[in-house]
């Protein structure tokens, strides 16, 4: 077995009961199913699948933003407070 660091967490109630729920439920003890947790969380790489999509959606704002206005205008033709007399 790979030698273990210590590390504290808090967690709110209501995930806290979940935990002990789920850990209970698999017969492994809470610390065993939070390092199942990270471990999965770190080689699924949900964290880069986060990353890309925020790329994604950052690259076509840039996109959007190139083509200009629709009309050709650089300024609306309305006003925010017209808006409430509708």
């Amino acid at each position: 077995m790979a030698r273990m660091v210590r590390k504290q967490l808090y967690l709110d109630e209501a995930t806290d009961r979940r935990l002990a729920q789920r850990a209970a439920l698999l017969g492994v003890s809470q610390a065993q199913l939070v390092r199942i947790a990270v471990d999965r969380y770190l080689e699924d790489g949900v964290h880069r699948t986060r990353d890309e999509g925020h790329r994604r959606l950052l690259s076509a704002i840039d996109e959007i933003q190139a083509l200009g206005p629709v009309d050709g205008t650089t300024e609306r033709s309305w006003r925010r407070e017209d808006l409430y007399d509708r």
